[in-house]
């Protein structure tokens, strides 16, 4: 592989490079006008990984090294700059700087948006853009109509406001005035519109996709298969049948919100009780207000969102004791859909998506790449699985899985279940 590190500037960069293969290494600078950088990365084979720090003015740049089939790796600028002791910038030393901290695998690498993303974020502040001058607009319509004595401040913007502006005796100037700010104002009304549509479907259509996108590959150490005692010799099953019917497994998320955070998730038939469900663990804050106990630590917080078959929602955290002393309390805060709404029938699934079908909204469907992503994310485990790479764990009908799914979890960590008393699972 060749490593090059590249010190960029909108008209030019300086590189260093080296063939890991014969040992090669070089300098050299770019004029970007001059086509130097497409001639200087044609010369080497695709695959070859670039290292340069976080920076804009670059989208043609990406797309080169992307069409080239070149890997680039964008650093975090302050960590790189605190891996070397400089007294000032030198471009030479910053772009070998670059290259030895790709060689060296320290460079410290950041998630950059994807081309479709970065133009998502065109359409974003193209519409701020907009907004602003369009707010510039309405504050003088608004400043014509005070200096008339007309004050109706939002009301102006109302189908009575609009008529008063519009009615405003004013001098040859004011009016033409008038006139062309309420005619940008239109205009900017209908750009807008077409704008906050672009970015709502936007939205419901590749938010989830990047979620998905964005699941780590899942480690068979993370994962936990089972069946349960008497599957194999049910009717129809074959016997000695390696067939999971318990699945647990440890994932994460590489985004910007989720990252570092483990989501565990079960499922399994011939469970203790049929119930879907999700526990918000939340982490225990660093430092304690409450005196504890030596190696005593706060029960952290925990949000459960019951999805069925009692709908609701089950709140647990820790609570100062009424007084003057600093005893805490474990207390619990619930919601219930049938026992709050005095059990007002809820629709069921099917009725909801057989409705939203009817009225073209395609919110709570899953997209085409949607299900692809997510087979990605599980089809290397169930292959792993099905070659026998993974041991299969037994538990008996009615108890809540494999104990190794629960061994797995770590000593700080449990299944939670039964949202509406909160016993652990």
């Amino acid at each position: 592989m060749v490593l090059i590190g590249s010190d960029f500037h909108p008209s030019w960069q300086q590189v260093s490079w080296l063939d890991r293969r014969t040992g090669e290494t070089g300098d050299a600078k770019l004029v970007h006008e001059a086509g130097a950088a497409e001639k200087f990365y044609r010369q080497f084979p695709a695959g070859s990984r670039v290292g340069m720090e976080a920076t804009g003015n670059c989208q043609w740049f990406v797309e080169l090294l992307n069409r080239l089939g070149h890997e680039l790796w964008v650093g975090d600028a302050a960590k790189i700059r605190a891996s070397d002791d400089r007294q000032q910038k030198h471009d030479k030393r910053d772009a070998r700087l670059l290259l030895r901290l790709l060689a060296e695998e320290r460079f410290p690498r950041i998630w950059t948006p994807s081309r479709e993303e970065k133009d998502l974020r065109q359409l974003l502040i193209h519409r701020y853009k907009l907004v602003g001058v369009r707010t510039q607009v309405k504050n003088g319509l608004q400043h014509l109509a005070m200096n008339q004595g007309l004050l109706r401040k939002r009301r102006l913007w109302s189908a009575a406001g609009q008529k008063a502006l519009c009615e405003l005796p004013l001098a040859s100037w004011a009016s033409q005035r008038r006139e062309d700010l309420l005619k940008m104002k239109t205009e900017l009304d209908c750009q807008i519109a077409l704008l906050d549509q672009a970015v709502l479907e936007a939205a419901e259509k590749n938010e989830k996709a990047k979620l998905l996108e964005s699941i780590r590959p899942i480690a068979l150490a993370d994962t936990v298969r089972g069946q349960y005692a008497g599957y194999a010799q049910a009717e129809g099953v074959t016997a000695g049948s390696q067939t999971a019917t318990f699945a647990a497994i440890k994932l994460y998320i590489d985004n910007w919100r989720w990252q570092g955070v483990p989501f565990f998730l079960r499922s399994g038939k011939q469970l203790a009780d049929k119930t879907t469900e999700i526990s918000i663990v939340f982490k225990r804050p660093p430092h304690s207000l409450f005196p504890l106990e030596r190696g005593e630590l706060l029960t952290p917080n925990a949000l459960t969102l019951c999805i069925q078959p009692d709908e609701g929602m089950h709140l647990r955290f820790e609570a100062k004791l009424p007084g003057a002393g600093m005893k805490r309390q474990t207390v619990d805060m619930n919601m219930n859909y049938a026992q709050d709404f005095n059990g007002a029938p809820l629709p069921e699934a099917y009725e909801r998506l057989l409705l939203d079908a009817l009225q073209g909204d395609a919110s709570l469907f899953t997209r085409a790449d949607e299900v692809e992503l997510a087979w990605k994310a599980i089809d290397p485990v169930i292959c792993a699985w099905e070659s026998g790479e993974v041991p299969l764990f037994f538990y008996e009908t009615g108890s809540w899985g494999p104990y190794e799914a629960t061994k797995f979890l770590g000593e700080s960590r449990s299944w939670r279940g039964h949202c509406g008393d909160f016993d652990e699972a």
